[in-house]
């Protein structure tokens, strides 16, 4: 009887035990409190949504950051569309290789590496406690005026939501701001924000990094904000996202390793392709003007041509003037073997015409 009690009792304690770890994944998950967030999230949660999405995600593969930060390193000898061609042989996360387009940044990741795995882990334990301190952390920043004149993003409230897109989806800006002033007071002394130094002067309180040229495949994250989630599209888009628009293939992020998203791809651009490559093509374009100007053309030296040449080797040709009369002249005669032709070519007669004439001869003179 007492086995069978025991029996029965070992379905409960491994209930209890399952419970207990549920219970302290939990607690681990509450373990930042909110200042302890908004001191860490307070450099990045100004960023547009869909840079902040891949910002959080890489913060979860913090070894794939430093690696891919090394790498770059290595290949800045290439152009930057061989580079990011490169970078999707790479065995990284997505949302890792979707930051090589922004070298700053990254580097800022590696150079950070203490803020990026705590953000990393705070995200991966409390993904809808991060996502609401970014939405208060915002709504500061609006109320204190320093999303008014945000000449490179798209602000849009909507009740106690706010979306921050960029202006272009081909271009991408990133905003560098001081976090100290941009929110107006902070409400948290023990735990004032991170501030990261910057060769930029912050006399306004959003500045401008350079431009980034990105394509439709690069918007494969992006925020459902009214639950709480950050959503991943299995296949890179093929058009640039609307505004509030989330595709029916989209699926909540999970860190799992074994089933991740593809990386954007970058595909061949045609005049043929649809609107949005051609927007593309038409912002690398600009691109290349703005960073790559055509040099002054030189006035072009004038080669001379083959007859040209020719001509400038050859003596040039004696005036034919007209014959003058002489008086008295004697006309030349032509010896009677002499054969002229209309052409005015001189021939000599041949020897089975020179045999006839003598055999011809010789039986006049017999007759005779």
């Amino acid at each position: 009887m007492t086995y069978l009690m025991l029996y029965l009792k070992k379905p409960i304690w491994v209930a209890l035990l399952l419970l207990g770890s549920i219970m302290s994944f939990t607690a681990s998950a509450k373990s930042y409190s909110d200042a302890e967030l908004d001191q860490i999230l307070a450099p990045v949660a100004l960023y547009p949504d869909t840079v902040l999405t891949h910002v959080l995600i890489a913060s979860t593969h913090p070894i794939d950051v430093v690696q891919a930060s090394r790498w770059l390193d290595e290949q800045s000898h290439l152009s930057k569309d061989r580079i990011m061609q490169n970078a999707e042989n790479q065995p990284w996360d997505p949302s890792v290789i979707a930051l090589i387009a922004f070298p700053d940044l990254l580097a800022r990741l590696n150079n950070e590496l203490t803020w990026t795995s705590t953000l990393g882990y705070a995200f991966l334990n409390s993904e809808a406690h991060v996502m609401e301190r970014i939405q208060l952390l915002r709504q500061k920043a609006y109320l204190a005026g320093a999303l008014n004149n945000s000449q490179h993003l798209v602000i849009e409230r909507e009740s106690q939501i706010i979306r921050i897109e960029p202006a272009q989806k081909a271009l991408v800006y990133i905003p560098v701001y001081d976090p100290r002033i941009v929110y107006g007071s902070w409400a948290w002394a023990s735990h004032p924000p991170v501030f990261w130094h910057s060769s930029t002067n912050y006399h306004r309180p959003i500045s401008w990094s350079t431009h980034v040229v990105v394509a439709p495949g690069f918007y494969f994250g992006l925020f459902d904000w009214r639950h709480h989630k950050v959503m991943v599209q299995p296949k890179p888009p093929r058009h640039y996202p609307k505004m509030h628009s989330a595709p029916k293939t989209a699926k909540h992020w999970q860190h799992n390793t074994m089933q991740r998203p593809k990386p954007p791809v970058q595909r061949d651009i045609s005049p043929k392709r649809d609107k949005a490559e051609r927007d593309y093509r038409q912002a690398v374009m600009h691109d290349r003007q703005i960073h790559n100007p055509k040099p002054a053309e030189q006035p072009r030296r004038h080669v001379a041509s083959e007859p040209d040449r020719k001509a400038l080797h050859q003596r040039p040709q004696q005036e034919q003037r007209p014959a003058q009369k002489v008086e008295n002249e004697r006309p030349i005669k032509q010896p009677a073997s002499m054969a002229v032709r209309d052409d005015r070519k001189v021939t000599m007669p041949s020897h089975h015409e020179r045999f006839n004439k003598q055999t011809a001869e010789r039986k006049n003179t017999q007759l005779q």
